[in-house]
C-alpha cells in the first residue's frame, strides 16, 4: 500500500492544492477519476485465500447505474500515476475512467458502472461506484475481479476451472483534491475527486 501511495503522490505532487473541508461551500459539480489496477506482488497475499467469492458477486445499483465512456486526458491528475503503474511489471492497469457529477445526498445518487468488457484483457473487471454528500464527501465502491475461467480460455488459456473471484467492497469518507486509495492484495483503485471551478 505504501508503495502505491508513494507512486501516486510523486506523480501528483505538483498538482495537489490545499484541501478545504467539503462541508464548507459545497460546489455543485465534481470531476471524478478512477484508475483500477492489478497488483502482482505475491508477498502481499501471505497464506490467506483471497478467492472463491463466486456466490456473492451481485453489484449494488446495477439496474439503474450510469455508464461512462470518458477516459482521463493526458493532463488529468491520475494520468501520470496510471502511466507509472503500467510501466512497472508488478502492476497492470485494468481501467481508467472519468466523469462529472453533482454530489447529491446518498438517497438521490445513482451508481456509476465500471467494466473492462470489450478489451482483450484476460482479467474481467466489473463494478459500481458512487459519490455522495452528507456532511462530507463519501465514496461507496463495489468491485469484482475475475481471474481464470471462461474469459481467460477465450484469449488462449485453456482451463476448465471456475474463475478466481476477488472483491473490494468499501464505504469511505474521502477528501477532495486528494488521492484516495482502495486496496486489496490482488488489485486496487485510485480515486480522485475535485470540485469543478465555477466561471
Amino acid at each position: 500500500m505504501k508503495r502505491i501511495l508513494a507512486i501516486a503522490l510523486f506523480c501528483l505532487a505538483p498538482t495537489l492544492p490545499t484541501w478545504a473541508a467539503s462541508s464548507a461551500k459545497n460546489p455543485d459539480l465534481y470531476e471524478v477519476e478512477v484508475v483500477i489496477f492489478q497488483t502482482k506482488l505475491a508477498y502481499l497475499e501471505g497464506e490467506e485465500l483471497w478467492a472463491r467469492d463466486i456466490v456473492n458477486t451481485k453489484l449494488p445499483g446495477l439496474k439503474d447505474a450510469i455508464r461512462v465512456n470518458d477516459s482521463p486526458s493526458i493532463d488529468s491528475p491520475l494520468w501520470q500515476a496510471a502511466g507509472t503503474l503500467e510501466a512497472d511489471a508488478e502492476y497492470h492497469v485494468l481501467l481508467r475512467k472519468r466523469w462529472l457529477q453533482p454530489a447529491d445526498p446518498q438517497s438521490k445518487t445513482k451508481w456509476v458502472y465500471l467494466s473492462n468488457t470489450g478489451t482483450a484483457d484476460p482479467l474481467e473487471l466489473e463494478g459500481t461506484v458512487r459519490l455522495y454528500q452528507s456532511r462530507y464527501l463519501h465514496v461507496d465502491m463495489e468491485l469484482v475481479l475475475r481471474e481464470g475461467g471462461i474469459r481467460e480460455a477465450s484469449v488462449g488459456r485453456s482451463t476448465d476451472e471456475l474463475p478466481s473471484v476477488y472483491r473490494i467492497s468499501e464505504q469511505r469518507r474521502i477528501r477532495s483534491n486528494k488521492i484516495n486509495y482502495f486496496d486489496h492484495p490482488k488489485f486496487g483503485a485510485l480515486v480522485w475527486v475535485a470540485p469543478v471551478d465555477k466561471k
